[in-house]
């Protein structure tokens, strides 16, 4: 991407966030930053900064609760695949239950939204053991251990080259239900040539398969994939997952997914609303500019969290003092308050709850920028120092425009009180 790209595309991305926050209204309490006093936070260090930031990284999972995902079918159906393809590939393996289970693998993705249970396939197991068995006895540990590891949603998988439900597919997707696991059919490696043969096996799951969790149209939730192309299916899933799991667990799976950049925006939209609330209570008396590193603790811990989201290593937004960590501390702190009073006519000397609360969304929609092109390698880390000259006009028309709409709701909120 060119330098002479930038204010343009942040442009964009603005105009589409107005929308979205509309539709967010005011976040919750319990998603909204501690507030902070004038008196717990003088002027930050940038060891300080770092802190803040790191602390807001580590702590993503307090307000985006992991979504816990099992998959299920038969060696080769194409479960890895299909992972890969909405997900991005989830190695990073975990122990949990390892005492006590014996053949499932969980894998916990880099940013710590998704939790993937990788059941076995449905040929006999380990020392011979009937796979049913193994999926009741590993479902009993994982459903009885703590709440945060269990599973939430589940795929069962059937590859399109054997169009075949066996008896131990209903048991297991019997034994899921039964857990109330809502349960998705899945059916990979879909050929066009082979069409009218695939939707005459869906039919015929829709008629025989109980326990798949049925749709808003009262009809069992299937989908037909060819894993590497979303308009085929992938999207669909993707969509069926979100409505089959608990809303508590949609911002997980919009920020863990690599399909829909609209809906991982609109996940990391969630934090930044979230900060700027924080960051108006905090600000309900006004700060003066002096002391406006009050704000910073609330920024930087937002950024951390995005950044995570879009799976930014710490490391790699810390470490060495890189350009996004400095990048970080240019949007937040005394320094950007004083910059911002100046720009913006009729703010004065101080920095109110509608100011707080409108800086803080235009940093976060700069950084969410910076860590949505850096994700998708439309930017190199490493060179986004000259980039804030460009990006500085298009945070100053974000701050403005979003003041403008507060006062502008302020006003037609006092008028309708008045009457």
């Amino acid at each position: 991407m060119s330098e002479s790209d930038i204010a343009d595309e942040f442009l964009r991305q603005w105009q589409e966030a107005q929308e979205q926050y509309a539709e967010m209204g005011d976040p919750s309490a319990a998603r909204a930053h501690e507030a902070f006093r004038l008196d717990d936070v003088a002027d930050l260090s940038e060891d300080d900064a770092a802190e803040h930031l790191a602390d807001g990284w580590e702590k993503l999972h307090e307000v985006v609760p992991r979504f816990n995902l099992a998959v299920l079918g038969n060696t080769g159906a194409g479960k890895s695949s299909l992972v890969n393809a909405i997900f991005g590939e989830v190695r990073a393996e975990v122990g949990v239950g390892a005492p006590v289970t014996q053949e499932v693998k969980p894998h916990d993705n880099e940013a710590g939204t998704l939790r993937l249970y990788d059941f076995p396939g449905f040929e006999l197991g380990k020392h011979g053991r009937d796979p049913v068995s193994i999926i009741k006895d590993d479902l009993t540990a994982i459903q009885k251990g703590p709440e945060e590891d269990r599973i939430h949603l589940a795929w069962f998988c059937w590859d399109q080259g054997t169009r075949r439900v066996e008896d131990a597919h209903l048991k297991a997707i019997a034994e899921l239900a039964s857990r109330n696991i809502p349960v998705i059919g899945v059916v990979t490696k879909v050929r066009d040539d082979e069409m009218e043969d695939i939707l005459e096996f869906g039919r015929w799951i829709w008629n025989n398969v109980d326990g798949l969790w049925m749709r808003h149209d009262g009809k069992p939730a299937l989908c037909f994939t060819r894993s590497r192309t979303p308009s085929a299916g992938l999207l669909k899933l993707l969509d069926e997952t979100r409505a089959a799991a608990d809303a508590t667990f949609r911002d997980a799976i919009d920020a863990a997914q690599k399909l829909d950049a609209e809906k991982k925006r609109r996940a990391a939209r969630g934090l930044i609303a979230a900060a700027a609330a924080s960051a108006a209570g905090a600000a309900a008396i006004p700060v003066p500019v002096a002391t406006a590193a009050v704000l910073a603790p609330i920024q930087l811990g937002m950024m951390g969290q995005v950044a995570r989201m879009y799976g930014l290593s710490l490391k790699g937004v810390l470490g060495g003092g890189t350009a996004l960590f400095q990048l970080a501390l240019q949007l937040t702190g005394r320094a950007a308050a004083a910059s911002l009073v100046k720009a913006i006519p009729g703010v004065g000397s101080v920095i109110n709850a509608a100011v707080a609360s409108a800086w803080t969304y235009a940093a976060g929609e700069a950084w969410l920028f910076l860590c949505d092109r850096i994700a998708s390698g439309k930017i190199d880390p490493d060179k986004i120092g000259p980039l804030l000259s460009y990006l500085k006009p298009i945070i100053m028309v974000v701050l403005e425009s979003k003041l403008k709409g507060m006062r502008s709701t302020a006003s037609g909120a006092s008028a309708a009180s008045s009457k």
